[in-house]
């Protein structure tokens, strides 16, 4: 990092450590009420200590969500963020995906173990080499990001062909049940062992069911375990439209081509999802995109700034395939370019 210094304006959308002092809080709370429950003379005082350990989780999260306004300062070979120690180290870009769609809603920025989010950016023109994350220290504006960029070291150079990513959706009925399968497992395997275990003389001692009830505790555990890690796992894209001048070519994620289509092959389609939730309904755009030699792609970006206007087709499927927010925008730009929408 070289040049004189420079000050940027951010925003903190969450406070990790408020959080964990809260969770700390309730732990603490939980614990002195088990003690409370055995105790003699104060069982009656042990729901209001859950009360209390409750409430100060959730004051906790409240607070810790608040917007906060900080600053960023580049130094001469360090970043210095107003609300933490200053970061050195070899500047890096990555993706920043939604969470729990793992599509691309714009780009992080690493330098040591400060991460700074820039939504809405593709990353063209740069090269995007880092691990993707789903969480961020703080955010910033698209010019702040690039100018803390250039300031860094980290030059943006000519744009290069579009590709767009697609990410196997997890909304989806199949999505689903991919994400739940290690637990659909372990019921499964525990339905079994309880049958097996009826028909047999294990039930009838004191020790037998003791055994039956480890093991159950352990497979359930484990399948809990798997389920955890499974969904901490950020999902890669699967597949990438390339656009190329004279055909739009389906390929795997930095591999082979799929199918290659020239332009006046290619078939798209408007839609809209509606998503009906406890919290309300969100439309969101969805594309059917009809290749040579592939079944028709069905195309969507879960972000509702991005809907269709006018009064577009209802569709009753949801996409199979998400492209990230911050890519799709390209993608509608580069198929009405090419007159197919």
């Amino acid at each position: 990092m070289v040049g004189p210094v420079q000050s940027f304006s951010a925003r903190r959308s969450s406070r990790p450590k408020l959080l964990l002092a809260g969770l700390a809080w309730l732990v603490v709370c939980g614990g002195g009420a088990a003690v409370l429950a055995f105790a003699r003379d104060a069982p009656a005082l042990a729901p209001y200590l859950v009360g209390a350990g409750g409430l100060g989780y959730v004051v906790a999260m409240i607070v810790a969500m608040i917007p906060q306004h900080v600053t960023l300062a580049v130094t001469a070979g360090e970043l210095v963020p107003s609300w933490r120690p200053p970061e050195r180290g070899s500047p890096v870009l990555g993706t920043w995906v939604v969470s729990g769609i793992d599509a691309p809603m714009g780009l992080v920025l690493r330098v040591g173990a400060l991460r700074i989010g820039g939504d809405g950016l593709d990353g063209a023109g740069y090269s995007v080499v880092g691990a993707a994350t789903r969480t961020v220290d703080c955010t910033v504006e698209r010019d702040a990001f690039e100018a803390i960029c250039a300031a860094v070291g980290l030059r943006k150079g000519d744009l290069g062909p579009v590709v767009v990513p697609l990410v196997r959706s997890s909304q989806s009925a199949s999505g689903l049940l991919r994400t739940m399968a290690p637990w659909l497992l372990t019921m499964a395997v525990v339905s079994v062992l309880g049958v097996v275990a009826g028909q047999s003389d294990l039930m009838t001692t004191r020790t037998g069911q003791l055994v039956l009830t480890t093991v159950t505790l352990m497979i359930v555990v484990v399948g809990i375990a798997a389920m955890f890690i499974r969904s901490r796992r950020i999902r890669a894209p699967e597949l990438e439209l390339r656009v190329t001048p004279d055909a739009l070519v389906l390929a795997r994620c930095g591999g082979e081509s799929i199918s290659h289509t020239p332009w006046s092959a290619v078939l798209a389609e408007r839609r809209r999802f509606t998503q009906t939730s406890r919290t309300g309904s969100y439309t969101m755009p969805l594309l059917v995109l009809t290749l040579e030699g592939h079944e028709p792609l069905r195309l969507g970006a879960w972000d509702t700034r991005l809907a269709w206007p006018g009064d577009i087709e209802k569709a009753w499927r949801g996409p199979r395939w998400i492209v990230g927010s911050a890519v799709w925008p390209r993608l509608i730009e580069e198929l009405g370019r090419y007159r197919r929408l």
